[in-house]
């Protein structure tokens, strides 16, 4: 470690020049590296999670084609977790062909899921409540619409339930729906309308009019892909989903340029170091020459180098990553949205590490080269002014 410091110390004093570009490599080579990393970090996440002004999707059904309970079943429970905690309102209805009245003949379903649970949608709910629709009873629960159970909420027109419920009405608090008995546990304010009744409580055969989807903010393309992907495969050839432009398909071009060019250039910068230490080695080939003279081993010579290396390349990237961490936050911070929070300590550690582990094979490489010469060869290579 003497060595190394001594060589430092000669090395600034005979060739501030040389030493100056090289700190300057190794201080670029630490902005660029974070500043890749970060940069595709960012594009990563905007790929995915760039949003287009809107909040319902709406797929259409291929003419001809059939949906049924079970079919949905089956589809939502293939969509993620991430899409699903973003849905508000999942909207279908069931073809109902039991009331004797043309008026209405479609039960309409709005849900929500959460942890896998179906649930009653809450948006819904409040406004049902907050717009006094109830007349009587309450709204559907959640536990009610996890379990499918028989339950009902019916309409009423302010006078008595409507021509049609009572149509199929079986007993003032029971109405058959579906072949089987539903409870009645509360009343809407309706001048004709269906029973509201739990998604999961209907038969698994029963055909679904439509499907359509409200999103508690406007749609990404993670969940765009992810509800267009799960149709293809559990019910292929059913749902037509409108084709949606996202921002970033306009981006990917640039943000790849702006990322190879950004890694090549931190590579090269690398290069640009361990071709400078050589040039620094080369005029030191008469003292290496010496110090094998003198019983010096190629081992313990490539100890000092080596350490010499690292005195110069530690405390300057880790300089660069102080000064990187103000510029990313108040700089690219309103320009990659998603860069900041790309970053942590064991981020900053292995960037760090794959910079080192980068530099020291190439360094070690050309010093075993050098070191393996015979003193003799090394002396004839050397130039005594510098030693």
């Amino acid at each position: 470690m003497h060595y190394a410091v001594r060589n430092i110390r000669t090395l600034i004093k005979r060739e501030p020049f040389i030493f100056a570009v090289m700190m300057l490599c190794v201080f670029s080579s630490s902005l660029i590296m974070l500043f890749s990393y970060g940069l595709y970090q960012n594009y990563h996440v905007q790929r995915y999670e760039t949003e287009v002004e809107q909040k319902e999707i709406f797929p259409k059904m291929n003419e001809g084609t059939v949906l049924t309970q079970q079919d949905v079943v089956r589809y939502l429970g293939a969509l993620s977790a991430d899409t699903l905690d973003h849905i508000d309102i999942i909207y279908t209805t069931a073809q109902f062909a039991e009331y004797p009245t043309p008026y209405y003949t479609a039960v309409p379903f709005r849900f929500q899921i959460r942890d896998g649970l179906y649930k009653t949608s809450q948006i819904t709910k409040e406004s049902w409540e907050n717009d006094g629709l109830i007349l009587s009873g309450r709204y559907l629960s959640d536990d009610e619409e996890a379990s499918g159970a028989n339950v009902a909420l019916v309409a009423n027109n302010g006078s008595g339930w409507n021509e049609a419920t009572l149509a199929i009405q079986s007993d003032i608090n029971e109405i058959m729906l579906f072949g089987k008995p539903y409870q009645v546990v509360g009343e809407y304010h309706a001048g004709g309308g269906t029973p509201i009744v739990p998604f999961l409580s209907i038969p698994s055969d029963t055909q679904l009019g439509q499907l359509a989807f409200m999103f508690s903010s406007n749609v990404t393309s993670r969940q765009y892909s992810d509800l267009v992907e799960q149709a293809e495969v559990q019910i292929p050839g059913v749902l037509v989903f409108e084709k949606l432009d996202f921002p970033d398909s306009e981006t990917v071009y640039i943000y790849n340029n702006i990322m190879l060019i950004a890694i090549l250039i931190a590579v090269l910068t690398v290069v640009n170091f361990a071709i400078l230490y050589h040039f620094i080695v080369q005029k030191r080939m008469r003292q290496i020459a010496v110090f094998q003279i003198s019983g010096c081993s190629a081992s313990r010579a490539f100890r000092i180098c080596l350490s010499e290396c690292c005195l110069l390349c530690v405390p300057t990237y880790l300089l660069g990553i102080v000064a990187y961490i103000p510029i990313m936050n108040h700089i690219f911070s309103d320009l990659f949205p998603y860069m900041q929070a790309s970053y942590t300590p064991y981020v900053y550690l292995a960037i760090f590490a794959i910079y080192l582990v980068i530099l020291l094979v190439a360094i070690s490489g050309m010093l075993l080269r050098v070191l393996n010469q015979k003193p003799i060869d090394t002396w004839k290579g050397g130039n005594a002014s510098c030693c």
